[in-house]
C-alpha cells in the first residue's frame, strides 16, 4: 500500500497575526502642527475658509507695486475714497517722465474685511479618490496576507499614493485667486505660490 503524506499548510494563525498588526497602525493624513504650526494654520484656512475681519478701520492689502513693504514705509500716499469711505485706496502720485502732470499708482487698497473662500484639498480629495484607494488598499491587503508585504510597507505605500494624489488635486483648486493675488504671486492656483504648503502635506503611520 503507498504511503500518503500530507502536509499542514494551515495559514490561518499567520493571517490572524498580520490582522492584528494591522489593526494596531494606522495613517494620519495632513499638515502637522508638530512639523510646521504656520503650514498648519494656513491649510486649515484653506480647508475650512475664514473671514478676516481689520481690528481697526480698514485691512491694508498691498499691490504689485507695493511689493513687500508696508503703508508705513511709505511717505507720499494719498487716500481715495471708494464706496462713500467704506472702502478706499491708497495711491502714489508719481511725476512722468518728460510729460506734465503725475501718474497716480494704486499701492494699497483698503477694505473692513477680506473673505478667503473654503477650498478643501483635503476632504474634497478624499470624496472624490476613496473608491480608488479602497481598492488599491485590497491589491495591498492581499500582498501582506500572502507575505510579499509588511504591514509597515502596505501603510507607507497607501500613504503615499493618497498624499501624492491631494498635492495632485491642490494645482488645479478652484476658485482661483483674485486678480491682484495674481499679479503678486504670479499664479492663479490659490494652493500653489512657493510651494511650501503642498509640500507640508505628508502622512504618518501611528500605532492606535
Amino acid at each position: 500500500m503507498a504511503r500518503v503524506t500530507i502536509k499542514d499548510t494551515n495559514r490561518i494563525p499567520d493571517v490572524i497575526r498580520t490582522i492584528r498588526a494591522l489593526n494596531r497602525k494606522a495613517i494620519e493624513i495632513g499638515v502637522f502642527g508638530s512639523d510646521n504650526s504656520f503650514m498648519a494654520m494656513l491649510a486649515s484656512v484653506h480647508e475650512f475658509g475664514l473671514t478676516i475681519k481689520a481690528k481697526k478701520r480698514f485691512l491694508t492689502i498691498p499691490t504689485a507695486l507695493a511689493g513687500d513693504k508696508k503703508a508705513r514705509d511709505f511717505n507720499d500716499l494719498r487716500f481715495v475714497p471708494i464706496d462713500g469711505g467704506r472702502k478706499g485706496l491708497l495711491v502714489r502720485d508719481r511725476q512722468r517722465s518728460g510729460r506734465k502732470g503725475a501718474r497716480s499708482e494704486i499701492m494699497f487698497i483698503l477694505v473692513p474685511s477680506v473673505k478667503i473662500p473654503e477650498r478643501s484639498f483635503i476632504r474634497s480629495t478624499t470624496d472624490a479618490k476613496e473608491p480608488e484607494w479602497s481598492k488599491l488598499a485590497g491589491r495591498f491587503l492581499a500582498d501582506v496576507l500572502d507575505g510579499k508585504m509588511s504591514v509597515d510597507t502596505f501603510y507607507e505605500r497607501l500613504g503615499a499614493r493618497i498624499v501624492g494624489d491631494i498635492q495632485e488635486a491642490m494645482r488645479d483648486m478652484e476658485p482661483e485667486n483674485t486678480p491682484i493675488t495674481r499679479s503678486r504671486k504670479k499664479s492663479s492656483s490659490p494652493l500653489i505660490d512657493t510651494g511650501r504648503l503642498r509640500q507640508s502635506v505628508t502622512w504618518k503611520v501611528v500605532s492606535t
